[in-house]
C-alpha cells in the first residue's frame, strides 16, 4: 500500500487552492479541498469513523504517509489569517488529521459561521434589480454567487425565505414581469 501511494496515482500538493484566512471564503475553500483529497486517496483519514491503526504496522507506516501528505498539501495553501498560526502549531508533528480539526474547530465556530451567513444574507438584501444592470439573468447569477460563499449550514436561509426573497426583490420591476406567474407559484409547490 505504502509503495502504490507513492508510486500510484500522481499527487501534487501545490495544486491545492490558496487559502489567506479569510472566513468568508473558508466553505468554498473546504469544499475545494475536500475534493481534492478525494482525487488523491486520502479523505477517509478526516472521517470520524476512521480508526488509528496499531504504531509500528505496514498500515500504520501508510497511514503516516498520508496524514503528512494532507498537512503538506493543505498547510502548503494556508498562507494567511488565523489558518497560517494554526500551521504552524503543526509543523513539527506534521500531523495532517490534527491540523484538519483545528481548522474545522476555528473556521465552524458557531458564532463565526453564524455571522458570515448574516453578511450574505445583507448582501442578498442589498441586491436590489434596480440597483443592477441588467437582467434577471445577471441577477441571478450574482444571487447564486454570494450564496455558493455563504456556509453551507441549516440556519444560512431554508427555501421559503429564498422565495420570500426573491419575490421581494423582483414585485415591481417590470423586467421581470414574465417570471412573475413562475415565482408566484414556487411557494405553492414548496409548501404543498
Amino acid at each position: 500500500a505504502v509503495y502504490n501511494f507513492q508510486t500510484g496515482h500522481r499527487r501534487d500538493a501545490s495544486k491545492y487552492k490558496d487559502f489567506k484566512g479569510e472566513r468568508a471564503l473558508w466553505f468554498v475553500t473546504k469544499a475545494e479541498w475536500n475534493a481534492k483529497l478525494t482525487i488523491d486517496g486520502v479523505i477517509e483519514l478526516l472521517h470520524p469513523s476512521y480508526t488509528l491503526p496499531t504504531p509500528g504496522t505496514t498500515a500504520f507506516s501508510y497511514h503516516s504517509l498520508r496524514n503528512n501528505y494532507i498537512f503538506s498539501a493543505i498547510g502548503d495553501s494556508c498562507t494567511g489569517g488565523q489558518a497560517k498560526y494554526i500551521k504552524q502549531t503543526f509543523s513539527t508533528s506534521l500531523d495532517g488529521i490534527g491540523f484538519w480539526g483545528a481548522l474545522v474547530a476555528y473556521y465552524e465556530q458557531p458564532e463565526a459561521v453564524q455571522q458570515v451567513a448574516q453578511a450574505a444574507l445583507s448582501k442578498i438584501h442589498n441586491l436590489r434589480p434596480k440597483k443592477l444592470l441588467g437582467t434577471f439573468h445577471t441577477y441571478m447569477t450574482k444571487y447564486q454567487e454570494i450564496r455558493y460563499y455563504a456556509p453551507n449550514h441549516p440556519k444560512a436561509m431554508d427555501d421559503g425565505e429564498k422565495i420570500a426573497l426573491l419575490i421581494a426583490c423582483v414585485r415591481k420591476d417590470t423586467r421581470f414581469a414574465p417570471i412573475h406567474i413562475t415565482v408566484n407559484t414556487l411557494p405553492k409547490i414548496v409548501i404543498g
